[in-house]
């Protein structure tokens, strides 16, 4: 069975072999999220028969956790790739990536719907009210997007997931970097990105290069989790980029949302607080990019790092 955190065994083994071993660990998280998301054949979901999407019986973090789970598996074949490409094909990643792209619209719309039920609440105003309005379109999409999901989970993902787990056990597991090594180049490179993109943010308005921020720093955090609690250094570094990723995530929802809402036309009186929003995210999201959490978190990478140099 694999683990999700490796081992001072396996820091010392070649990375080609304990690359594979947690990425296999990363495939079965895959799965196991998959079975929360599936439903029983021949049985609808409640609200089926309106197109909304199902309320009681679901969990609601279903389909972000399977997300998260198919995003750490993209990393780390990303990250090792290096390691993998003998046996590990561009067409394996390739499906993973549109599964992703699948599961990153029915997460987007789940919590483009939960945004605006949560404007419609605050009172009478015409934003609230357009939220309300165009809540239930959501809603509508939020179903179809789900059911393709479903889809893609049963006719494809146990197929692809075979093919790569029969690659991840393949490949020449020959001498050698070892994964000490390996994980040093990996983290100076992943640290130096993240440091390079949050020295672009300027000012409140860019889209691309807190985009490029957002990529950076979860980048950087998947890479670190892999040494679980057996690290100190990678756990205060992880609770650090965890609080910066969730700020720049927020930022993310919240102009996906506005430019969902300007396709569908939302009234003005919406948009305006929308924009509003984005306003506040942005600010927030420069804040912390130059707060303690990064100095936290790039010291404690840092002094992990020099440690990984002293165990090669």
């Amino acid at each position: 069975m694999a683990k999700s955190t490796l081992t001072p065994e396996q820091l010392g083994q070649p990375a080609r072999l304990a690359a594979r071993t947690l990425a296999r660990f990363h495939l079965l998280k895959v799965l196991e999220e998959a079975a929360r998301l599936e439903i029983r054949a021949g049985e609808p979901k409640a609200g089926a028969a309106t197109g909304t999407a199902p309320e009681a019986d679901e969990d609601p973090e279903a389909v972000h956790d399977f997300r998260v789970a198919l995003r750490r598996l993209r990393s780390w074949l990303q990250a090792f790739r290096p390691f993998l490409d003998d046996t590990v094909t561009k067409g394996s990643e390739g499906r993973l990536r549109r599964l992703s792209a699948v599961a990153g619209e029915a997460r987007d719309l789940q919590v483009q719907r939960a945004s605006l039920r949560e404007m419609g609440q605050t009172g009478h105003s015409a934003a609230a009210v357009d939220a309300l309005r165009i809540e239930p379109r959501i809603a509508k999409a939020e179903a179809r997007a789900r059911r393709k999901l479903t889809r893609k989970l049963i006719e494809d993902l146990p197929k692809s997931a075979a093919r790569l787990a029969a690659q991840l056990q393949q490949g020449e597991l020959n001498p050698g970097a070892t994964m000490a090594v390996a994980l040093t180049q990996l983290l100076m490179e992943r640290l130096e990105q993240m440091e390079r993109s949050l020295s672009r943010l300027k000012r409140v308005g860019q889209i691309e290069p807190v985009h490029e921020a957002r990529i950076t720093v979860k980048r950087l955090r998947y890479l670190l989790e892999a040494f679980g609690r057996t690290s100190r250094l990678a756990v205060t570094a992880v609770l650090r980029l965890t609080e910066v990723q969730d700020a720049f995530g927020r930022l993310h929802d919240a102009q996906v949302l506005t430019q969902r809402m300007t396709d569908l036309r939302a009234k003005p009186a919406l948009r305006s607080r929308l924009r509003r929003n984005i306003q506040s995210s942005f600010r927030h999201a420069l804040r912390v990019s130059r707060s303690r959490d990064i100095v936290t978190a790039r010291d404690a990478t840092a002094r992990l790092i020099r440690r990984l140099e002293l165990r090669s």
